[in-house]
């Protein structure tokens, strides 16, 4: 029996393939697919592991002109034991003077560690020159309730949960050649509902037309700390890594693939079903009653009159 691990990756490529094919049908020579597989130390949620992800990306532009690209991207990122992440998007990408402008849209169907449902919609814009580039990233997830992984303890009141809550956000990235040819450096910070915040560190060395190596680190307290490397093969259509300005029009797109949640405790009320975090949750003073004080004893002994002499 296949691998489950297998099967998905099998079923992940089976799109891009097709896409792939459909640029070749239409003499769209400019077509090209990238593989990126990386290994992953991770302490997500403050549980290790140590893992591997691939992300997939095809481009097959269907317009395109010497300052313009227009293009469907596919995008796959499969994270053993942590996410996987499909989306489908358009992209449009113009020359204007010496810097290329992007715009970009996505929808993305995710599955998160606890097997949960996402449906994330993304917008991108893009600012490139041959030295430097900017990039922003716009996260939405329409229904953001939480979802109950674990029943943690339970009392006649209140029951405490473990839960998993996706939060919408932004993400800047500036990135800049750092002297070497191919060799490129990128920063980013994010914030997701003000509850997911850190930064990100990147690095990527382009070998040849078709092969990269990359390095990544980022945290947050809400998720903890992520580090990846691995090898980025580009296919199809070669990228020079010269960041030139028809370099750039090829360019991934690069944009946030994982579930942008994080678990927490939750404590719900069983007599109200008012639910908080747990970390608000703060039992109730108790009112105290001041003890009644105790009456005078009666002295019951006669009344005794004395006589002045």
């Amino acid at each position: 029996m296949l691998n489950r691990k297998v099967i998905l990756i099998a079923i992940g490529l089976a799109p891009f393939t097709q896409l792939v094919a459909l640029g070749a049908a239409l003499e769209l020579k400019e077509s090209h697919v990238t593989a990126e597989i990386k290994t992953v130390q991770s302490d997500y949620s403050n549980k290790p592991y140590n893992s591997s992800n691939i992300t997939l990306e095809a481009m097959t532009p269907f317009k395109r002109d010497s300052n313009s690209v227009s293009s469907i991207a596919m995008q796959m990122s499969y994270f053993d034991k942590l996410y996987q992440t499909y989306g489908l998007g358009v992209a449009q990408r113009n020359v204007i003077g010496d810097k290329v402008y992007g715009l970009y849209g996505f929808y993305d169907y995710q599955k998160s560690l606890n097997d949960h449902i996402y449906h994330r919609f993304n917008v991108g814009f893009e600012l490139m020159a041959e030295k430097w580039l900017l990039r922003t990233n716009f996260y939405l997830y329409p229904n953001s309730n939480a979802h109950k992984i674990r029943d943690i303890s339970s009392t006649t009141t209140s029951l405490v949960a473990e839960v998993e809550q996706a939060y919408s956000g932004a993400e800047v990235e500036w990135g800049h050649e750092l002297g070497l040819k191919g060799l490129n450096g990128y920063a980013a910070y994010y914030n997701y509902g003000n509850k997911i915040i850190g930064a990100k560190l990147r690095l990527e060395y382009q070998i040849n037309t078709h092969v990269a190596l990359m390095a990544s680190t980022q945290h947050d307290a809400a998720r903890g700390h992520l580090t990846s490397a691995g090898i980025i093969v580009f296919m199809g259509q070669a990228v020079s890594g010269s960041n030139s300005i028809a370099d750039r029009l090829q360019r991934p797109i690069v944009r946030d693939m994982t579930v942008l949640a994080e678990q927490y405790q939750q404590r719900t009320n069983q007599a109200s079903t008012e639910s908080t975090s747990s970390e608000e949750v703060t039992p109730e003073a108790t009112p105290t009653v001041p003890d009644e004080a105790p009456e005078a004893p009666v002295d019951d002994a006669p009344i005794e009159f004395i006589a002045e002499g």
